[in-house]
């Protein structure tokens, strides 16, 4: 059944489309995806004004030569070298396709294990990384799989998966759990200024072979400052003083 659903998707492309397909569409063939959701991607064409859109990460899915990406994590098993971006953007690509993460579990306690095998297995394939990072990355599996997929319906997403999600959002119980969510974002009085860097980066960034870790209050003041050392509310500037 599989070499038929291929080869329908085969004979609806040329030998020249194929060659020239991103990385990532090339991914979904070979990974045998359902002529519909595959058909889909293809001829998903938007009407709207075009964006930046969200990253794709085309080098690392097209890698052919079998050198992977080294990552190495502090003591508390978090990346936090050069390399740590890349992973973290290549993660969001794998959980922004409802192939990998599907949206329609209420929580990322009910994916089942085969998915989220399967996602680890992908970071496996394009990272050299340490197996400590296992936990740190599921973690961020379970942020992003949610948070950017319940966005909006795009080519990426399965309907029947979209469909399902939505009814789940339109019971009282889900509302609920919304509006104490939004109500918790704005009590927040400290935002982070550190744009796609994570904490442990930066950690690591201020602290050379053979320095000291840096104190929390230093962290602190580099977390959540601008560049130009101004404080971003003055609620932040009260706790840096």
């Amino acid at each position: 059944m599989i070499n038929i659903v291929v080869e329908q998707i085969l004979t609806e492309l040329s030998l020249i489309q194929i060659e020239t397909m991103d990385p990532y569409m090339r991914y979904r063939l070979a990974s045998q995806d359902t002529v519909e959701s595959f058909t889909d991607m293809l001829t998903n064409e938007s009407t709207e004004k075009k964006t930046r859109g969200p990253t794709q990460m085309h080098k690392i899915w097209g890698n052919r030569d079998d050198v992977k990406i080294k990552i190495t994590c502090n003591s508390f098993g978090q990346p936090h070298d050069e390399n740590a971006d890349k992973l973290s953007s290549f993660i969001g690509t794998i959980v922004r396709d409802g192939k990998n993460a599907p949206i329609n579990y209420k929580n990322w306690h009910k994916v089942p294990a085969k998915y989220k095998y399967e996602m680890w297995k992908i970071v496996q394939e394009k990272f050299d990384i340490p197996l400590n990072a296992k936990t740190w990355t599921f973690r961020l599996f379970d942020h992003l799989s949610f948070e950017e997929q319940k966005k909006c319906k795009d080519k990426r997403v399965y309907s029947d998966q979209w469909e399902e999600l939505i009814k789940y959002w339109a019971i009282d119980n889900a509302k609920r759990k919304s509006a104490k969510n939004k109500s918790s974002r704005a009590k927040k009085e400290y935002n982070h200024t550190t744009g796609r860097k994570s904490f442990a980066q930066l950690r690591a960034l201020q602290k050379p072979d053979g320095a000291s870790t840096p104190t929390r209050a230093t962290m602190f003041k580099i977390c959540y400052a601008k560049k130009k050392k101004s404080v971003i509310s003055e609620k932040t500037k009260e706790a840096m003083v």
